[in-house]
C-alpha cells in the first residue's frame, strides 16, 4: 500500500473510502441520517434592467466679452436635461433641452473671466482710461433709465 496521509483527508473523503462510495453517495447518506444539514438552495438575485438614458454631447465655447478670451467644455446631457447660454447682452439669455440628438454646439459669454487680469496688465494707459470712461458712460446711461422711469402708484 502507498504512503497514506490520512490528515489531508476530509471527513466526507474519509466516509466515502470507508463506505468504499463516491463523495456525493457519502453526503447524500450523511443527509439522510442527520448527520449534516443541507443548506437550503440559494436564490438568485433579480436582475435589475436599467433604463438606458439618451446622451447629448454638448461642445460649449465660452466667449469673454471683456477681454475676448475663449475656451470650451464637452459634457453629456441626459434626454429632458437642459443647460444656459447667455448673449452679447444680459437679456440674451436662452436655454437649450437635450433631445437624444448626438451633438449639440452652443457659444455662451460670460462679462469676464479668468484671464481678464492679465489682459488689463497688457493695456495702456490711453486704453484703460478710454474703456473707464466708456464703463461709466454705461453705468450713467443706466442710472438715468431708472430715475426716470415712471412707476404706478
Amino acid at each position: 500500500m502507498a504512503n497514506y496521509d490520512e490528515s489531508q483527508e476530509t471527513t466526507l473523503q474519509r466516509i466515502a473510502r470507508i463506505l468504499q462510495c463516491t463523495e456525493d453517495d457519502a453526503k447524500e447518506a450523511m443527509i439522510r441520517y442527520g448527520l449534516i444539514q443541507q443548506k437550503p438552495p440559494r436564490k438568485k438575485a433579480e436582475v435589475k434592467v436599467l433604463r438606458t438614458h439618451e446622451y447629448t454631447k454638448v461642445h460649449k465655447t465660452y466667449h469673454c466679452v471683456h477681454c475676448g478670451f475663449m475656451w470650451g467644455a464637452t459634457f453629456s446631457l441626459a434626454k429632458g436635461e437642459s443647460t444656459n447660454t447667455f448673449g452679447q447682452s444680459p437679456n440674451k439669455a436662452s436655454v437649450h433641452m437635450a433631445t437624444g440628438q448626438e451633438e449639440m454646439r452652443l457659444d455662451t459669454y460670460v462679462s469676464n473671466c479668468s484671464n481678464c487680469k492679465r489682459f488689463i496688465q497688457t493695456l495702456s494707459r490711453d486704453e484703460l482710461e478710454d474703456r473707464y470712461l466708456a464703463l461709466l458712460s454705461t453705468c450713467a446711461d443706466a442710472v438715468k433709465r431708472i430715475f426716470t422711469t415712471e412707476v404706478p402708484r
